[in-house]
């Protein structure tokens, strides 16, 4: 009896193998039959124009089988429908199903530029870029236009009380992170961040970027470091002519 005991357990564990997988395969075929019931009420409903109960039936579909190119069809059926939010969020869908496709990036950017919100705009351009940096679909043309907006935009957006009459480029602090750009205003420097968030206003008449926590300015013909608040941390001691970023604990300092 001893030696039929590991021959009884293994038969055990592979008849409740059996079961388990039966199970999956059982909840698999559910899924599979719902789905297909529920894109045929849809294309029924759509074949007959009475597009809201065709869309409660995408949606259900796109819920148990989150799909690229379903998601895309119906973000057109939304778009048809003149259902901006439902139009916008299915996209957002698609995005999920393929972060590296191109064309649900670039038709929230045209909604954006439809609309004239150019804060949102440049917040859909920002991801848009981050999101497809490595993606091999994202063609020349794309980056081109994404790059030739982003410039349009930041002589036009508003963050405070300022429009920016000149932007130097975004640049991550301390080469990782959140990134900065300075930006002019007549005859005053700040700094911005990539979400379009003020860092520094244009308030300063010289800036230069973050380095070490602390931001090196000329404010009234002084020279010293604030932080991101704008509070002065370090004033040297005697009047510089010159200062630099942080790095690795020490600044630049001409005097």
């Amino acid at each position: 009896m001893k030696n039929l005991l590991p021959l009884i357990i293994l038969m055990i564990m592979g008849l409740m193998l059996m079961v388990s997988w039966s199970n999956i395969s059982d909840t698999k075929t559910e899924v599979s039959e719902k789905y297909k019931t529920l894109m045929q009420e849809a294309e029924r409903y759509e074949s007959k124009k009475i597009y809201v109960d065709a869309l409660k039936q995408y949606d259900a579909a796109l819920k148990l089988k989150p799909e690229y190119d379903l998601a895309l069809r119906v973000a057109g059926l939304y778009q048809q429908m003149g259902d901006d939010k439902g139009y916008m969020d299915t996209l957002e869908t698609a995005i999920k199903c393929d972060p590296t496709n191109p064309e649900p990036y670039f038709k929230l950017i045209k909604v954006y530029q439809e609309s004239g919100e150019a804060d949102k705009l440049y917040k859909e351009l920002v991801r848009a870029k981050n999101a497809l940096s490595g993606s091999d679909r994202f063609t020349e043309d794309q980056q081109k236009e994404i790059q030739d907006l982003m410039k349009v935009l930041l002589g036009k957006i508003s963050v405070y009380p300022f429009a920016f009459d000149e932007c130097s480029g975004f640049h991550r602090y301390e080469g990782k992170g959140t990134s900065y750009a300075r930006v002019r205003s007549g005859d005053q420097y700040g700094l911005i961040g990539a979400t379009m968030s003020t860092v520094v206003t244009c308030s300063v008449d010289d800036i230069n970027y973050m380095n070490g926590g602390l931001i090196p300015i000329r404010k009234n013909g002084e020279y010293y470091w604030i932080d991101n608040g704008g509070n002065r941390k370090i004033v040297p001691d005697s009047a510089a002519t010159e200062i630099g970023g942080f790095g690795g604990g020490i600044a630049p300092l001409q005097v």
